[in-house]
């Protein structure tokens, strides 16, 4: 596995959706789904 496929922080594998039709990564274990204010 990639260095680039894993979380610097946790060392998760790194996750990537598509928001509004465009892709973005994060990671599942430091960045959890409803953790924050929509923006």
């Amino acid at each position: 596995m990639s260095l680039l496929n894993t979380c610097p922080v946790c060392g998760s594998t790194i996750e990537r959706v598509l928001v509004q039709n465009r892709g973005t990564c994060f990671c599942p274990r430091c960045q959890p789904i409803g953790s924050g204010p929509l923006i």
